[in-house]
């Protein structure tokens, strides 16, 4: 491995919609992301648990575990506080929002997005 790939940024892309993964995993890639995706609760906390990305794309409403917990089972079962959680969703209401932060969320976006302000707030976090 070369010290450019041991330099990149590994991300996790958590979305039951299939063409919102594709795209957000093309646009990170193109930026020299490594990304891994899945379509389910229960896989994304699998691809976690072994890859240990530097930060996570979940979105909250996802089949066999929601989005809301997987960010929390990262937090404190997984123990991965340094792990970067952005969550990305259709629901758009205050108590929403408070929920994801209060099960460990760094950030929240709402659905739909724009590519770049997402692109953005992941630079953002990474460099904390």
């Amino acid at each position: 491995m070369s010290s450019q790939e041991q330099s990149k940024k590994t991300i996790v892309v958590a979305d039951d919609d299939e063409g919102i993964a594709v795209i957000l995993r093309q646009v990170l890639e193109d930026r020299g992301y490594i990304v891994h995706t899945a379509s389910d609760g229960r896989s994304a906390v699998q691809i976690i648990e072994e890859v240990k990305p530097d930060l996570v794309v979940l979105d909250i409403l996802m089949p066999t575990m929601p989005g809301y917990d997987v960010c929390s089972y990262v937090r404190n079962q997984l123990g991965m506080k340094d792990v970067k959680i952005l969550m990305l969703s259709a629901l758009t209401t205050e108590p929403s929002k408070e929920w994801a932060k209060a099960m460990g969320a760094d950030y929240y976006l709402t659905k739909p997005f724009l590519t770049q302000e997402l692109v953005d707030q992941i630079s953002t976090l990474l460099k904390q």
